[in-house]
């Protein structure tokens, strides 16, 4: 008897130990990632998760640290800096995921800085208001409430819709009962995890082994088999892609009522490059769906495909064993949008504004 006590008491002892050296751990570059990011990625009550506003700091994307700073309304931008909610100057909104975030790029390498610069000449400011792992079902939610709750003034919008954006809407996105954007894979075993790996040490390094040996970089192919696979197209694709294109419809009727003209891009994963990929659902959707809402359409899929050596194009475009963009990533993103016609777009659907520069309209 005694001896099991003895036992239970080590064990309270170590508990006891393990939360308390989490807890003093948690906050300190010792904890990993994770201690960063609880610094700027917050969540969100009505759209599930956004950016802290006001901050500057070291993120890290896999092993590679970059700089990463937010305004004051909560957006990725070049520096912390105070951006009022109207503006006289023609505003473009940018919204999109991870890509659109720019993970492992300094902002001023990512495509919305590098526009931001291209775009200064003519008088249009540019805003990202994209963040990692975001969804249509968010996309209409962010930008609904950013036009009729905060009261931001944009003049042009453009999203950029990712392949995983329609596992995301078959799988993890739904609105709940009074339209906040809820996350129905967080209930149960991953919130427990979750919650065991932020206040254990030994869990917290268990599950830090675990992502080691499975690699920490994203799956080329996973995400872009609902546009390849017909059982996988079957099992979740069809249903996603529909769920997508109500939300864009949902966010397309907010700017129609603010008279907000949409853009949407689409682009490859490294995998559809490799294979020269072209004429996929992800592109013929959305045309389809831009084309009956009046929306323009940006293909970039021609332009990571340009290349006659298709691993050559990846290793330039992407970074080393991931989905997103490398610096060349953006700035051919950049170049293809502008080459497109954005800057024309814009223009032509604002002319009581003075758009001054050259290409500007």
């Amino acid at each position: 008897m005694s001896a099991g006590r003895g036992v239970l008491a080590a064990l309270a002892f170590y508990a006891l130990l393990d939360v308390t050296a989490a807890r003093l751990l948690s906050t300190t570059p010792l904890w990993g990632p994770e201690a960063v990011e609880r610094r700027y990625r917050i969540a969100h009550p009505v759209y599930h998760h956004d950016l802290a506003p006001n901050v500057s700091l070291t993120a890290v994307w896999g092993d590679i640290p970059y700089p990463f700073a937010t305004n004051s309304l909560g957006f990725r931008d070049a520096a912390v800096r105070s951006v009022p909610l109207r503006s006289t100057h023609p505003r473009l909104l940018l919204i999109g995921d991870s890509f659109t975030e720019g993970l492992g790029v300094p902002f001023a390498d990512t495509y919305a800085g590098r526009l931001a610069r291209e775009l200064e000449p003519c008088g249009v400011e540019v805003l990202n208001a994209g963040v990692m792992s975001y969804a249509p079902s968010i996309y209409a939610r962010k930008i609904e409430h950013l036009l009729d709750d905060r009261g931001l003034s944009f003049d042009f919008a453009l999203v950029a819709i990712d392949l995983s954006d329609i596992g995301d809407e078959a799988d993890r996105y739904v609105l709940d009962e009074h339209r906040r954007v809820v996350d129905r894979t967080a209930p149960g075993g991953l919130r427990a995890r979750s919650f065991l790996k932020e206040h254990s040490l030994l869990v917290h390094v268990l599950d830090l082994l675990w992502d080691g040996l499975r690699g920490r970089t994203a799956d080329p192919t996973h995400y872009a088999d609902w546009t390849t696979d017909a059982g996988q197209f079957q099992a979740y694709g069809a249903r996603g892609l529909a769920l997508a294109e109500r939300r864009m419809d949902d966010l397309a009727g907010v700017l129609r009522r603010h008279g907000i003209p949409l853009a949407i891009a689409v682009y490859p994963y490294p995998a559809q490059v490799y294979r020269s990929l072209r004429g996929t659902k992800q592109e013929a959707s959305w045309n389809q769906w831009a084309s009956s809402r009046g929306a323009e359409f940006f293909d970039l899929y021609p332009a990571f495909m340009q290349s006659p050596d298709a691993a050559t194009a990846v290793d330039r475009y992407f970074l080393k064993h991931d989905v997103h963009w490398s610096a060349e990533g953006h700035a051919l993103v950049t170049e293809t949008l502008l080459a497109e016609g954005l800057a024309d777009s814009i223009a032509r659907y604002l002319p009581v504004r003075t758009l001054g520069g050259p290409g500007c309209g």
